[in-house]
């Protein structure tokens, strides 16, 4: 994800010499990907991957005040740091280089990725897979999930994709959220508050 001021992240790819192939999104929510139009800027070959549904719903995103519950543009609204999030300017997205479609591999290095729709914290929610590592975004959170107050979000479809890293993942896989603590598919299944 591109989430965030991206200085210190190009500062590093630079110091290192390190070659950007692909910028993975997990979800098209602003926090995550007000930092793409930096990235570009600085690696114009690097391939963008997003889910179709997500770029889709890119249009409604805008309109925050109307799509989220009420409780959290009340909150959102007071804050001018969220404000400022949450009225990013898409058009400066553009479209990705790659949609995203569920079971589709990528080649890093000697690292093989493999990309699963997980949809429900959005439409086109997708977890990115390697070694014994997940990427879910938002999807699921240490103890939680992510927020639900949404028109595109879905406590059914949340869960049913979280029920599907469950089922499929060992226990002892680790998962680095979107938000906060890393935490393991086995602690997860036992002490997650939404979906055990």
């Amino acid at each position: 994800d591109a989430g965030g001021p991206m200085d210190a992240l190009i500062a590093e790819i630079k110091s290192g010499g390190l070659d950007l192939k692909y910028i993975f999104i997990t979800h098209g929510h602003p926090d995550h990907l007000d930092g793409l139009p930096a990235l570009r800027k600085e690696f114009p070959s690097a391939k963008v991957c997003l889910a179709r549904e997500d770029f889709d719903d890119l249009k409604w995103m805008a309109r925050w005040k109307e799509i989220f519950g009420p409780a959290l543009v009340e909150a959102w609204s007071k804050s001018p740091e969220m404000v400022r999030l949450m009225d990013f300017d898409y058009a400066v997205i553009g479209p990705p280089d790659i949609y995203v479609e569920d079971g589709q591999g990528f080649k890093l290095g000697g690292v093989d990725i493999r990309a699963l729709k997980t949809p429900g914290h959005s439409r086109g929610s997708v977890t990115y897979a390697f070694g014994n590592v997940l990427v879910p975004g938002d999807l699921i959170l240490y103890h939680e999930t992510g927020y639900m107050e949404c028109r595109l979000c879905s406590k059914d479809a949340i869960a049913g994709s979280i029920l599907r890293l469950y089922k499929s993942f060992p226990d002892e896989t680790i998962i680095l959220p979107g938000h906060g603590e890393a935490s393991t598919i086995g602690y997860e299944k036992a002490n997650n508050k939404n979906v055990r």
